[in-house]
């Protein structure tokens, strides 16, 4: 569903937005985006516990073994 800049503004601001964009725009689009800014803060928070924890700035998933247990859960 081909929408432009302007469509998207008039559908987020309600000015004369048809019921398919609003469809598009707050039953697909919107939630997506929440949810993937929500992903991502909670990665970006969980980085900064790993290097809080180990008081290491270059900390990763690697040190406290969470990429090995990661594994193990898929193959399990």
């Amino acid at each position: 569903f081909d929408m432009s800049v302007m469509d998207v503004v008039r559908t987020l601001l309600r000015l004369g937005s048809s019921p398919e964009q609003d469809l598009v725009i707050f039953e697909f689009r919107l939630p997506r985006i929440v949810i993937a800014a929500l992903v991502g803060y909670g990665l970006g928070v969980a980085g900064a516990v790993i290097q809080g924890i180990t008081r290491n700035g270059l900390a990763d998933p690697g040190i406290l073994g969470i990429n090995a247990g990661a594994g193990a859960s898929v193959v399990a």
